[in-house]
């Protein structure tokens, strides 16, 4: 609502009611104040200071000169006789402007008097960096043990000595209060884990690994069975903390013996090692300098270690990382935010790993498996020549791929209707395609939960490929799906349509050519694309559903379960995510971090908006951090280290979304009164900053500043 303004012609500035009343009454208390101080130095000979707080405005004072008695009463007298009106005052709005001021004419004012006025030496600024170098140094300290605690283990029970390691090779496990403390018996520990209890063993400071020891388990026609006459359980090991630095955790499980005196220590370092990787620039790129990726890429589907690349142990094979689809985690330990599954692939199936995982998983255990079997034989051999897919992909330098685009799907149903879905999110990547090659285009596809059988292409001892239907479950089969697609327009003119054949575990689908170029100028605007013909019909849909239900461990937004598929990821670099830390008050061993933003909006933020956004972005975390002083001890106790804060601000407005505490409903309320009063007013300024508007989603993470053991 407008404000009404006093109506007095005298004033050089207009000032609104509210603001002349309370300047009014700061006029008033100055004057009350010094008539109190000027009895109280005719009585006593020295005065006291009343600190006075004002919730809407800064009263900013020049500080005195010590002078002499005999001065300080002269002027106390030459104060008492000018009176109140002849004292020159600094009065500052919450927003950073003086009555009467506009915000062109405080930024001048600003910057002139910081060109006339020489900087002060600040040491707290040089301490507070220093403090910050360690927390870094601190940061980067791997707490993994460098030895074998198998060979320790053997002496523990043959000569009784229950210390775990001596000098730096030690293992730490995290207590329940989340301190670090050092295992001096690993027997002990073991017992524990035999026993079905958890362990949480830590890798950084703030990344650990639970560790727990469950049933084995089996995949028959599609279900899921206990076996129980098996002498085997299954390790499984989740990490917590890869959140932290905007990744995905890692949900990890194997078979393994009853007896065994073997913790999964290297297993441990190979989450490790994705952390490192994930982390690492994949190349010399702008995008890659400034940390910007898309959300459900930023963690590489492929790993290869390099701690135990001359072995030949299980745990030395390559990893494929992969999303979480219609799986049951059920009696299994599983992290609360998005996390990748970890399987183990041999080095003549990582080729197929790398261009088309979903042939490779389907191949081992359909649909997928979770549990790895290091006894397994290869699935895939070397060769690779008898496969149509060297067409798209360069098997030797690599020098093109076939893209895979997540949530694209084919299905055929009832062998009468094609159906391809492709998300909105993947228009770029598609007019990619076509610019490259319009007459052929293939790509990847992904899980489809609607398919009710799947393409699997299986390879025998020549290398050649067949293709073979798996189901899931009993019954006849409605719904197919495939793994890839390949659309041209090689059919000839006058003849029939379209066909739509398969080929390996993927489909192809040819047009005519005027039916070809059709398709091509929908795709290129990304519209949907529809033809009939008497064998077969072929759509074309693409998908905007962003808030569809996603599978346990999906990447979505708690705030309001919208997906971040298809999103761009800022900030996510190694020395800019271990430098932010916000502290909040009151709170010796925590701070806040901002891990990552992320664009809610389509595509990436424009190119103007971009750094101004990041800026704005730390200033709120830094706002935030003040707000969760009463708050910090019980999140950290209820395990809530995640913040999540979504702003959406145009060129005339601002607001903001977060997601509730679970558990804590009565402190969420009284946090979201410290964000209106403290943070809200903050972002109107925003709207004159970032003239454009965004809108953007902040993740941020409480995060341990503890010393290392």
């Amino acid at each position: 609502s407008p404000l009404s303004y006093v109506n007095n012609p005298k004033k050089e500035y207009r000032v609104c009611d509210p603001c002349f009343e309370t300047l009014k009454r700061i006029e008033e208390s100055e004057k009350n104040t010094r008539t109190g101080e000027l009895a109280d130095m005719n009585e006593s000979g020295h005065s006291s200071d009343i600190p006075v707080t004002k919730p809407a405005l800064k009263v900013r004072e020049k500080s005195e000169n010590i002078i002499n008695t005999s001065d300080n009463q002269g002027s106390l007298s030459n104060d008492a006789t000018r009176g109140s009106s002849s004292i020159k005052r600094n009065v500052t709005f919450r927003d950073g402007l003086h009555p009467g001021y506009s915000s062109n004419e405080i930024q001048s004012s600003t910057t002139d008097m910081g060109s006339s006025k020489p900087k002060k030496h600040d040491s707290r600024r040089h301490v507070s960096r220093r403090l910050l170098q360690l927390h870094v140094a601190d940061e980067c300290v791997c707490l993994l043990p460098d030895i074998d605690l198998t060979s320790n283990v053997k002496e523990t029970s043959v000569n009784g000595n229950q210390h775990a390691a001596v000098g730096n090779n030690c293992l730490y496990l995290r207590s329940n209060n989340g301190s670090i403390i050092e295992c001096d018996n690993i027997q002990d520990l073991i017992t524990s884990l035999k026993n079905f209890e958890p362990a949480e063993v830590m890798i950084f400071r703030n990344l650990w690994c639970i560790i727990k020891i469950s049933f084995r388990f089996i995949w028959k026609n599609g279900f899921l069975f206990i076996a129980s006459n098996e002498n085997k359980t299954v390790m499984c090991i989740i990490s917590r903390g890869m959140s932290f630095v905007g990744l995905d955790e890692i949900f990890l499980a194997y078979y393994c013996d009853t007896e065994f005196f073997e913790l999964p220590i290297d297993y441990l370092w190979r989450i490790y090692e994705i952390h490192q990787d994930a982390l690492s620039p994949r190349s010399e790129s702008s995008d890659e300098e400034l940390g910007i990726r898309l959300s459900h890429n930023r963690t590489p589907s492929l790993n290869r270690t390099i701690r135990f690349s001359n072995s030949d142990k299980p745990v030395a094979r390559d990893i494929l990382l992969f999303r979480p689809s219609v799986q049951t985690f059920e009696n299994f330990l599983v992290p609360s935010s998005s996390f990748l599954v970890a399987t183990f692939i041999y080095q003549c199936e990582s080729i197929w790993a790398t261009v088309i995982p979903q042939r490779l998983l389907f191949r081992l255990v359909y649909p997928t498996p979770i549990i790895n079997d290091l006894n397994r034989e290869p699935v895939y051999n070397s060769i690779f020549d008898a496969s149509v897919l060297k067409m798209f992909n360069d098997f030797r330098n690599w020098r093109f791929q076939m893209p895979f685009i997540l949530g694209s799907t084919l299905t055929v149903r009832d062998n009468s209707e094609s159906i391809l879905i492709i998300p909105t999110w993947a228009l770029e990547e598609v007019i990619k395609l076509i610019k490259g090659n319009k007459n052929m285009v293939a790509w990847c596809l992904d899980f489809s939960p609607d398919a009710d059988s799947y393409l699997v292409c299986k390879q025998d001892n020549a290398g050649c490929f067949n293709s073979q239907i798996f189901r899931n479950g009993i019954g006849n089969r409605k719904v197919t799906g495939a793994s890839f697609i390949v659309i041209d327009g090689a059919l000839k003119d006058g003849g029939e349509p379209l066909s739509v054949n398969v080929l390996e575990d993927g489909m192809t689908v040819r047009f005519r050519s005027d039916i070809m170029e059709s398709l091509i100028e929908a795709l290129l605007v990304g519209q949907d694309f529809e033809h009939d013909s008497p064998a077969m019909k072929f759509s074309v849909k693409w998908d905007n559903d962003s808030y569809r239900q996603q599978p346990i461990g999906g990447l979505i937004s708690p705030i309001d379960n919208r997906s971040l598929i298809g999103c761009y990821q800022y900030g996510l670099k190694k020395s800019r995510i271990l430098r932010s830390s916000h502290p909040i008050p009151n709170q010796m061993y925590w701070s806040l971090r901002l891990v990552s933003v992320y664009n809610v909006a389509k595509g990436r933020f424009i190119q103007r908006v971009q750094s101004k956004v990041f800026s704005v972005s730390e200033q709120v975390v830094a706002q935030i951090a003040t707000t969760l002083a009463p708050f910090a001890t019980a999140l950290i106790e209820n395990d809530l280290r995640h913040i999540f804060f979504r702003i959406r601000v145009t060129t005339e407005d601002a607001e903001y979304k977060t997601q509730p505490w679970p558990g804590m409903q009565k402190e969420f309320a009284a946090w979201l009164d410290f964000l209106d009063y403290q943070v809200a007013p903050g972002l109107f300024t925003v709207c004159s900053y970032v003239t454009l508007g965004f809108h953007a989603e902040l993740h941020m993470a409480l995060i341990s500043v503890r010393p290392n053991p």
